[in-house]
């Protein structure tokens, strides 16, 4: 389908010239989405994604279990001269504040969590989805640049990621 859409809008020697010249990923992605997304252009990458946050993509992808992030204020205006408060505490991934994160999946294994908050890294807003197991304790950080995303939709596009990684890798196998 991608090669029919490339052959459709070049002719024979301007794509061997497309090829013999450095390809340019994140540009030929972006078109790519935009042509058969429509508005939303979201990417579900490792962490080497600076690039694709430069090139207007929102991201989805896993964080480390010691993030760097804080959560957003939302107590009242103080009074007095000076710049109004933004920030507030650092978020404590280990143990999570259950009051500033709200619950929206729970099943017998897993219970998932969901909260905007700043990345120091980025410098700027993200949600997070964090995802706990019951048993173990055990927790996961999910984060998409995209804070108007629902948390379903982070969860789901992130489990596609590797359904993808999967056609990759058997295209790979037979197409040599």
């Amino acid at each position: 389908m991608v090669l029919y859409w490339i052959a459709a809008r070049y002719c024979d020697k301007s794509l061997r010239l497309q090829f013999e010249r450095g390809f340019d990923f994140v540009r030929y992605n972006r078109l790519l989405i935009r042509s058969k997304c429509g508005k939303e252009l979201i990417a579900a990458f490792d962490p080497s994604f600076v690039p694709l946050l430069e090139a207007g993509l929102h991201v989805i992808t896993k964080m480390r279990p010691d993030a760097n992030l804080r959560y957003l204020y939302t107590g009242g205006k103080k009074k007095g001269r000076g710049r109004p408060k933004v920030l507030d505490g650092k978020v404590n991934c280990k143990q999570i504040d259950k009051r500033r994160f709200k619950e929206f999946f729970r099943d017998k294994h897993t219970v998932c969590y969901s909260a905007k908050v700043y990345c120091v890294i980025l410098k700027k807003m993200v949600r997070i989805v964090y995802i706990q197991d019951i048993k173990t304790l055990r927790y996961e950080l999910l984060m998409c640049t995209d804070t108007g995303l629902s948390p379903q939709k982070i969860l789901d596009y992130y489990r596609l990621r590797f359904q993808i990684e999967f056609l990759f890798r058997d295209a790979k196998q037979y197409a040599g």
